[in-house]
């Protein structure tokens, strides 16, 4: 990339958005940054864009052929396929393109391995390259081939500015890669706990959840500057469960990573009731085994390491700590468990088909199986606060291990854990069980409660980085929140109107079932690559969504189209024009939104006269199948002759 390109980059922010010269009132809030100056609206097509979504090179369950016929199908324009950490691109050179090991694993003989050439002109649509930079904070890397598996989000923001001068790039599902404190039990990890993976074993752990995003029962991964000696065991989305055995940057071994489809074997792990899930590592091969069923497994190519990190966690991995580091590099997933976890055991060895299926049904160790080789076991019948729950939780607890192991024992130690009077089936039914302990994440409303240290690391990582122009504010895959709308406001406060942080929703699709959820839409009078780019940069979009805020049916012909943005600088208006499927729409559906707050409904935003516009003011259009919104208009006050 040429030297200048961020001063560029800078020039484009600062400048293009801006509004011709304007004389201010003394204390009068005029717009100054109005991302949609300049459309002819009139003669303009509405392209439906997508610029986050997966194939089977990845981790997705549709070819890359057939993901673009999909798009194109449904209307869409312009997409953008986001394999992670890996650029399928062209899509005229699909046929050099293969399934990763873990599509072949997941899908088999099923699998289509063979792909086929696309040409987006003959389609009528515009192919833009990219990719989500996954092994930190993850990223889309846009209107560029720069590809790393880089573990520092820095590195990699700098590598996407200097690899062109097109590349752009967006924080992906920030919710996704911060969670706030939710409750966990931590295992302090000592040399008999380390040595769990130096031979073969067994982790179990019964489960149950009605959260369809992805929960972690239990592991030790953390996201760091290199990987590390983790085992988890963890339900993934789309109902999958998956054991993750990896070995550490040191060793010469290679991580097993065996991910499962429940519903292929007739299981639905959200269904709010009990399941028991295990990995087990045994003469060579690993397993996963739900309900007592074997799923999967592979050779063992992790070979013998040592568990790193200083903890072990249930509820949890490594990588939500209860707290913020000074690097969001750092800070990946909200992998914290959203139900109730009952009898959790390490094993140094690898449990029998048989053993497994007996303690699926209800069996224990002691009674029904050979106690031998069980390393540590937490029944939850022996939580020390057990006696001072105030309000049916526990905010303080240590959680007593009952293996009787001669190393031992090894008790864990709790936070903010739920009581639950239930327990699985199988067990109360042997009388091994009375209750079980509950696990919840906590999402508040308020963006208040989104730390401000949290806040600054956002900041300073956006201020850093020019080529980062903005962050994605919903996606599918069962990772949508309230609060990365609230992150974004946030931003805006501190960015607006001379740094703008550009919204984006995608469908982050992995499967059929979320494609065609969430879309950007680009009104253009000629739709290429380059002007694409230039309304990305220049945050030149609406977007919409079909399954947010509206509380009715997803529909995506009953979500709202922006027909027409004017301004009237000389009243001090700003006005919207929306319908829904050709029609009207109330008043009362059309908000805008200033520093977090709605301060005003109805089609026109009379600035001059409102006292709850700040420095910026956002547009949320509410359909009866989804809600549309816009980028936001920067404001300044108590300003003269702020020039173009």
């Amino acid at each position: 990339m040429r030297n200048n390109y961020s001063q560029q980059l800078k020039i484009a922010l600062l400048g293009t958005f801006a509004c011709s010269s304007l004389l201010i009132a003394e204390n009068r809030v005029e717009l100054v940054l109005n991302p949609y100056e300049g459309i002819n609206w009139k003669h303009s097509v509405h392209h439906k864009a997508n610029f986050h979504t997966h194939t089977t090179v990845s981790d997705g369950h549709l070819s890359p052929m057939e993901v673009v016929d999909e798009y194109q199908r449904r209307g869409y324009s312009i997409l953008a396929i986001t394999d992670h950490n890996r650029v399928t691109y062209p899509w005229t050179g699909f046929d050099d393109f293969s399934p990763s090991k873990l599509s072949q694993d997941r899908d088999g003989e099923n699998l289509e391995m063979t792909f086929e050439n696309r040409d987006p002109a003959a389609m009528g649509m515009i192919a833009v390259a990219g990719n989500e930079l996954s092994d930190h904070h993850h990223l889309l890397s846009l209107f560029s081939e720069f590809s790393t598996t880089e573990r520092n989000l820095t590195t990699s923001l700098n590598g996407i500015a200097s690899e062109s001068d097109s590349g752009l790039a967006f924080l992906a599902h920030p919710f996704h890669s911060w969670s706030l404190k939710a409750g966990s039990i931590h295992i302090p990890l000592n040399d008999s706990l380390r040595n769990l993976a130096m031979g073969d074993f067994t982790v179990e752990v019964w489960f149950r959840t009605t959260d369809a995003s992805r929960n972690i029962p239990l592991g030790n991964f953390d996201a760091g500057d290199k990987a590390i000696g983790a085992i988890n065991l963890e339900l993934h989305s789309q109902n999958r469960v998956r054991v993750y055995v990896q070995p550490p940057e040191s060793s010469n071994g290679t991580t097993v990573d065996i991910l499962a489809r429940a519903d292929e074997f007739g299981i639905n792990t959200r269904d709010g009731n009990w399941h028991h899930l295990a990995g087990v590592r045994r003469d060579g091969r690993i397993y996963l085994y739900l309900n007592g069923q074997q799923l999967r497994s592979r050779e063992d190519a992790a070979g013998p390491f040592k568990l790193e990190g200083s903890n072990f966690y249930i509820g949890r991995d490594a990588r939500v700590d209860n707290r913020f580091h000074d690097a969001i590099s750092v800070m990946t997933h909200p992998t914290t468990f959203d139900g109730d976890l009952d009898h959790i055991r390490f094993w140094t060895r690898g449990l029998t088909e048989e053993e497994i299926a007996g303690i699926s049904k209800g069996k224990v160790p002691g009674k029904d199986i050979k106690r031998e080789g069980l390393l540590a076991e937490y029944q939850m019948e022996t939580l020390e606060a057990v006696r001072s729950l105030q309000n049916g939780v526990i905010n303080q607890a240590r959680v007593l291990d009952t293996a009787h192991h001669p190393d031992g024992p090894f008790h864990g130690y709790a936070t903010m854990l739920g009581y639950s009077a239930d327990a699985p089936p199988a067990l109360v039914s042997t009388g091994t069980s009375t209750h079980s302990v509950n696990f919840g994440r906590s999402h508040p409303l308020g963006w208040q409660f989104i730390p401000a240290s949290l806040v600054e690391q956002y900041k300073k990582t956006i201020s850093d980085h020019p080529v980062l122009i903005g962050i994605e504010v919903h996606g599918s895959t069962g990772r949508r929140s309230a609060l990365d709308f609230q992150l974004w406001d946030q931003l805006l406060k501190n960015f607006m109107p001379d740094r703008p942080i550009w919204g984006i929703v995608n469908d982050d699709m992995h499967a059929y079932e979320q494609l065609g959820r969430n879309w950007s839409v680009f009104p253009m009078t000629q739709l290429t690559w380059d002007s694409i780019r230039e309304a990305m940069l220049n945050g030149r979009y609406y977007f919409t969504t079909v399954d947010f805020y509206s509380g009715e049916e997803p529909n995506p012909a009953r979500t709202p189209l922006i027909e027409q943005i004017t301004h009237d600088a000389e009243n001090g208006k700003l006005s919207v024009k929306a319908t829904i499927a050709g029609e009207s729409i109330a008043s009362d559906q059309i908000r805008w939104i200033s520093n977090g707050k709605v301060i005003q409904s109805g089609p026109t935003l009379h600035y001059h006269k409102d006292s709850g516009v700040e420095n910026y003011v956002r547009v949320e259009i509410i359909g009866s199948g989804g809600t549309t919104y816009t980028n936001p208009f920067g404001f300044l006050r108590n300003y003269t002759n702020y020039k173009k």
